[in-house]
């Protein structure tokens, strides 16, 4: 009973000098490593305890006290409270991190472009993050930027000479020489020291893109075009290939890095309603400035690679066309090799590549091996390469009675490049030889009865046009090769720069004698001021000069105008991939100018002027551009568009003249936070030659066809808004427009062509749901006006069901996934 009793009694004791003694004091806790749970349970409401932990989550980490100011519901009195309970332990953040922060939306403007070099993409990628030591780049490197001129590129490497080394942004920008624009673009890629520690880590980005964005309008009437219209049968692609609700296009990529000197990547690609289970499936490694002696090997690539050097005459390698791409300004060529993961699958190189140095020589060498898509002739020759898309199986082209195009023509390719340079000065010489295991033969003599060509439906003289000509000069080889062969120079004198590039196929004839053989030539003049600047081009292609990994400067692709744009023509429809898909320039004979001039703060003028005749018939096109872009207010900017152009424009007997006239104009407001907000009007008038014998209304019910005017009026507007939420990480843009006519135009960064009458729009949320995950997903709709489309004349056959298309509205939508995270 003794022990009880004084056991209760310390008890009591204990407790009562545990309630009356001071409480220890404990220590302040960390805001930036603060638990949810541990924030709630500070003496403020479970509301404002929240808004503290999401402003770390979602906004930015905490750098003082006093931030907490910026968190949405804090008062004074709630920051004294708060003052002597939490503290704030600085962050490392990563200087990778950093940059891909302030980098962001330009990232997202890069990645988001169709039809781009894709390649050029990742390495702009990659040197904005990892941005080269301008005191140890070289005169190329500088010149492949983006929007860097040659002339910017040999002012910074004087500078650097002059002064020894540049150490800063405004030591860079004081390069006598360097424009205000390649200054402002060259310094993303820019460093000015090497680092103190090289990262030997492994870092990388993988990206996942799903697409059901529906095919320009040309495609879709390509796919939809009955196969057999003599018989009505109404027999098309869009129906055979079950493409009203095709799968979505898939484009994966992984590219890996470890330190600056190795790299290595892969791609996966299926394209919209592709009938193959992957389009192209594509890989390299990558091994960077290596020193084997005197020797300097800039890169050796071993998998797909894009290579590309000069003017791109005689070779660029890539499935996508760029008109009047001039290497100046966006219509930039990269020069040298690359890893390839972009989505093309008909030009791609796999094999082995390297770029290496030795003293002022710097030497481009390659191998690849790869399968074709071709059309063959009935003898087995191939009489083109074509690139499909959808991409059909070799089964369904002979279930349609046609014959196998999937991967039909084995190629090996060997070539390359050799120049000697001094001071942004070069010149160099190069080419390539494609061994084929068949011959190639177009197939197509009027005069030879035998000698039918398995494209084109009726082929006889009566039919022929003369820009069909330039189908007729398709390449015929004397054997089982190709070989194309040039020379290339650039020549940099204080503020001006002069390019050029000339090339020959080789038909057999003598190498030495120059002319003996079809040609191409382009050269170029740039003239370069602080807020001005001049560029004159001139290209020449002869009509022969069938080179596939041409990508120079050109208005139109090839076969432009001939008989495979008008695919009513063909055998069958799907050879108009022929010209649908084209990449190579068309055979012009012309001279391009364009100027940039930045009046003063609120005014600048672009204007571009080009005339050029087409070498298949020799018509004469004419097209001029002006741009104004007037600034009333910092955030308010007036853009406006104006282009004429025309063919044949005095040559009233020849039916297939033009003229049109195109007005754009956009109003962009751009509001806090990078918020945007832009109208936007547009109206085009295009007019050629009445053809009275289709004149007329062909019936009761609706206008007659576009075959019997004499004019195409076209319109259209829109609005566009982009908002950022405040925490900077999740931001929406949307549009909605309506078109009558033809219109092109870009949803966001990715360019679009439709044609007829409809209300479209679409919506798009973007969430960086970590400082290395990105999410975008984008939802559009298209809804149609009804079209009534009559035709009393099927080919002057009577037919007892006149009406010839669908008179139903064509309303679709699409969406667009896209995933990228980065490690």
């Amino acid at each position: 009973m003794r022990n009880l009793v004084w056991t209760i009694a310390l008890l009591v004791s204990g407790l009562v000098v545990s309630a009356t003694a001071p409480a220890a004091e404990t220590e302040p806790i960390d805001l930036n490593a603060a638990t949810l749970a541990e924030i709630q349970a500070l003496p403020v409401s479970r509301t404002l305890a929240r808004a503290i932990w999401e402003h770390r989550q979602y906004v930015d980490w905490y750098f003082d006290v006093t931030d907490l100011v910026d968190v949405p519901g804090m008062t004074p009195e709630d920051l004294a409270v708060l003052r002597p309970l939490v503290r704030i332990v600085p962050v490392t953040i990563d200087e990778e991190d950093q940059r891909k922060d302030d980098l962001f939306y330009k990232f997202e403007w890069w990645e988001g472009a169709e039809g781009t070099d894709e390649a050029l993409v990742e390495l702009y990628k990659d040197l904005a993050l990892y941005p080269v030591n301008v005191n140890r780049a070289r005169i190329v490197d500088l010149q492949n930027l983006q929007n860097v001129s040659p002339i910017d590129a040999v002012a910074i490497e004087k500078h650097r000479l002059r002064v020894g080394e540049i150490a800063n942004t405004s030591a860079l920008r004081r390069a006598d020489g360097l424009s205000g624009w390649g200054y402002s673009n060259a310094r993303t890629f820019l460093s000015y020291t090497d680092p103190e520690e090289i990262d030997d880590s492994f870092h990388g980005a993988w990206s996942l893109r799903l697409d059901t964005s529906p095919w320009f309008t040309e495609t879709d009437d390509l796919l939809r075009d009955d196969r057999d219209p003599q018989q009505g049968t109404n027999d098309n692609w869009f129906d055979r290939l079950d493409l009203e609700d095709p799968d979505p296009a898939i484009y994966q990529k992984l590219r890996i890095r470890r330190g600056r000197n190795l790299e290595a990547g892969g791609e996966m690609n299926r394209a919209l309603g592709s009938q193959q289970t992957l389009d192209s499936v594509k890989g390299y490694v990558s091994v960077q400035d290596l020193e084997l002696g005197p020797v300097a090997v800039d890169k050796l690539l071993v998998g797909s690679f894009s290579i590309s050097w000069g003017q791109g005459v005689v070779m660029e390698n890539t499935d996508f066309r760029s008109s009047r791409k001039s290497g100046y300004g966006f219509g930039k060529r990269y020069d040298g090799i690359l890893g390839d993961l972009s989505r093309g699958q008909e030009y791609e190189l796999r094999g082995i590549a390297s770029e290496a140095r030795l003293g002022p020589v710097r030497a481009l060498g390659f191998f690849s091996d790869v399968d074709r898509d071709a059309v063959l002739n009935a003898d087995g020759s191939v009489n083109r390469l074509i690139r499909l898309d959808p991409r059909v199986t070799n089964d369904q082209l002979e279930e349609a009675g046609l014959r196998p195009m999937i991967d039909q023509l084995h190629e090996r390719t060997w070539g390359g490049n050799v120049r000697v340079e001094s001071g942004g000065n070069w010149i160099g010489v190069g080419g390539y030889e494609s061994r084929y295991d068949r011959f190639f033969d177009p197939k197509w003599d009027p005069r030879d009865p035998t000698d039918k060509n398995p494209l084109v439906a009726d082929d006889d003289e009566d039919n022929l046009v003369a820009q069909d000509n330039e189908y007729f000069a398709s390449y015929k080889s004397p054997g089982k090769y190709r070989r194309v062969y040039g020379a290339d120079f650039q020549y940099v004198l204080e503020n001006l720069a002069l390019q050029g590039e000339y090339a020959e196929l080789d038909l057999g004839k003598n190498p030495l004698k120059i002319g003996s053989n079809p040609s191409a030539l382009v050269l170029n003049a740039f003239l370069q001021y602080e807020n001005l600047n001049f560029l004159v081009l001139w290209r020449d292609y002869d009509l022969e000069f069938d080179n596939p990994y041409q990508r120079s400067f050109s208005n139109y692709e090839r076969f432009k105008g001939t008989v495979l744009e008008d695919y009513f023509r063909l055998e069958d429809p799907l050879y108009g991939f022929l010209y649908t898909n084209s990449v190579q320039p068309q055979a012009e004979r012309g001279v391009y100018f364009s100027t940039r001039y930045r009046m003063s703060e609120k005014l600048t003028g672009i204007v571009e002027w080009d005339s050029w005749r087409r070498q298949g018939d020799m018509s004469m096109y004419y097209r001029a551009v002006g741009r104004l872009e007037y600034r009333f207010l910092f955030p308010l900017r007036l853009k406006i568009r104006h282009k004429l152009q025309s063919r044949e424009e005095d040559n009233f007997l020849d039916a297939s003249i033009f003229e049109n006239v195109e007005t754009r104009m956009d109003l962009e407001y751009r509001l806090s936070r990078f918020d945007q907000l832009k109208l936007f009007l547009g109206l085009s008038h295009t007019q050629w030659p009445p053809r009275g014998r289709l004149q007329g209304t062909p019936g009761a019910s609706g206008a007659a066809p576009i075959q019997g005017n004499n004019a195409q009026p076209a319109s259209a507007w829109g609005v566009w808004y982009t908002h950022n939420f405040p925490s900077g990480r999740i931001k929406i843009d949307g549009a909605f427009m309506a078109y009558d006519g033809f219109l092109w135009f870009f949803e966001k960064s990715t360019f679009r062509v439709v044609d007829g009458s409809a209300f479209r729009w679409f919506a798009e949320i973007t969430d960086r749901l970590s400082d290395r995950m990105t999410v975008r997903f984008r939802y559009g709709r298209e809804n149609t006006l009804r079209n009534t489309n009559i035709d009393v004349r099927q080919f002057n056959e009577p037919v007892l069901d006149p009406i010839d298309a669908d008179n139903v509205k064509q309303d679709r939508s699409w969406f667009r996934l896209q995933a990228d995270y980065n490690f």
